[in-house]
């Protein structure tokens, strides 16, 4: 078995010694695959996160049982499938600018 495995060897050496080009083939497969990855996390990425443009509301609301709703009526965040969510504008709820308008709607996780 031992003189199997160093015959192996030595065409296996001999095979990259006459054709060393074969040595890119590796590093070849390996970009690719890193640029296939790369390219379709960016797709994936970019469409599991876009939202058509009026799905989700830019105005902000008093309360969040307004921007969400309740179980029997949908707020103005999830009016469409799928629903979006609601969260709290600390900085625009200061009072400071005469708003208390502290509820903003976020685009939904995908689509």
């Amino acid at each position: 078995r031992i003189q199997l495995a160093i015959a192996a060897s030595q065409v296996a050496a001999m095979f990259v010694f006459h054709t060393p080009q074969i040595l890119w083939v590796p590093l070849a497969q390996a970009i690719v695959g890193i640029a296939w990855t790369f390219a379709w996390s960016l797709l994936a990425g970019t469409i599991l996160t876009s939202a058509p443009a009026g799905q989700v509301p830019t105005d902000a609301y008093y309360t969040e049982v307004e921007a969400v709703g309740t179980a029997e009526s949908p707020g103005a965040c999830n009016r469409h499938w799928p629903p979006g969510s609601a969260w709290k504008d600390e900085a625009g709820c200061s009072g400071s600018a005469g708003s208390l308008r502290c509820w903003r709607c976020a685009p939904p996780r995908f689509q």
